[in-house]
């Protein structure tokens, strides 16, 4: 439950990025919440808090700077498995369209 959440460990406020949020964990960078929708809909640099489990770095709870949930965002790598980057670049950079336009 939400009791649960706030016994999480907190990271400092980060900016969001393309792909989700970069947080600094035992001296690792560790990316969480590139597939997140609730995530993609916030502008690139929105000021975030995160918080985490020691026990179980797989999944992040992202919070808005006032503390109010926004998701619960899962480590980025974890998709490698299923899709490889080379996929992944055929479905970013479509024919006929800008690489830059990211399609909103």
């Amino acid at each position: 439950g939400m009791g649960d959440l706030l016994l999480m460990a907190h990271h400092r406020p980060v900016k969001l990025g393309r792909n989700g949020v970069a947080i600094r964990i035992a001296g690792a960078t560790v990316r969480y919440g590139a597939f997140a929708p609730e995530l993609n809909t916030l502008p690139i640099g929105t000021q975030v808090r995160v918080s985490y489990d020691p026990d179980n770095l797989d999944t992040v709870v992202v919070w808005t700077m006032d503390h109010r949930c926004i998701c619960r965002a899962e480590q980025n790598v974890r998709h490698n498995r299923s899709i490889n980057s080379e996929q992944l670049r055929e479905k970013i950079i479509q024919p006929g369209r800008s690489r830059f336009d990211d399609g909103r």
